[in-house]
């Protein structure tokens, strides 16, 4: 059970060491062996993410603050509009998706202008240090400095050119993504895959994806779903109190 004052609407959970913290609209929560402590209790956060150091960063559409009370203040033209993804690069800089494009922050502010006037769902970096932006509007990826939307080259139609989420396996070397009606993999060494209804994906689309080894933990609107050998499915109140899936942690083999 969460403490009283963080209340119902859980947003993400991260894992620090060996401590767990959960971000909802009212705060952001830290659990450890004692028990739990509160690091915020300010409310209109909306997202978190780590950064290249494991620090953990929340953020409403105005600023990202850290653990710590490190702050980044957002541009007016990010706080006109609802932040969806953040992705840390480097120590230095960061890349914060909106509904209305993305931009990056190293000393300044600057529009990714390829991405202008698209909803970015998920940001990711691989082990090339290539960017990939899930959008509504087509999956883009950053590669030697340029910016390419795929879905005008080398994704199926079938995609919709809509894309919720992106994960990375492999040590980065593999791209999972999700679109309406599948999760695929762009995998390094070409062996990729799509899997749809017809391979056993129980519902979509897809809105979380977190990885542990080789298993897949799935998200949705109706679900939750693990895809390791086989596909198990958790739906209904025998295996959660609500089908609404905010986000997953994976902890081990044998906990989530």
């Amino acid at each position: 059970s969460l403490p009283g004052e963080a209340g119902v609407n859980v947003l993400q959970l991260l894992k620090k060491n060996e401590s767990t913290y959960v971000v909802t609209d009212s705060g952001i929560f830290k659990k450890e062996t004692g028990g739990w402590s509160t690091l915020s209790n300010q409310s209109g956060w909306r997202i978190a993410c780590k950064d290249v150091t494991g620090n953990v960063w929340i953020a409403s559409d105005k600023i990202i603050v850290d653990e710590y009370g490190n702050k980044i203040v957002f541009p007016n033209e990010i706080a006109r509009d609802t932040i969806l993804s953040i992705c840390w690069e480097d120590v230095n800089t960061i890349h914060v998706g909106t509904t209305n494009g993305a931009w990056t922050y190293n000393q300044r502010w600057n529009a990714i202008i390829s991405s202008i006037g698209k909803k970015i769902n998920s940001i990711i970096k691989d082990h090339n240090s290539d960017l990939w932006m899930a959008t509504n509007d087509g999956l883009l990826q950053r590669k030697d400095g340029h910016w390419v939307n795929l879905d005008d080259y080398i994704m199926t139609e079938a995609n919709e050119r809509s894309y919720f989420c992106l994960a990375v396996q492999k040590d980065g070397r593999d791209i999972i993504y999700s679109s309406p009606h599948s999760i695929g993999c762009i995998a390094a060494n070409g062996n990729h895959w799509v899997n749809t209804g017809a391979h056993g994906l129980p519902y979509g689309p897809v809105t979380t994806i977190r990885i542990l080894g080789e298993t897949l933990w799935l998200g949705t609107k109706k679900g939750a779903i693990k895809r390791g050998q086989n596909w198990y499915y958790y739906h209904g109140r025998r295996w959660l109190p609500d089908n609404q899936i905010n986000d997953i942690l994976p902890i081990d083999d044998h906990t989530v």
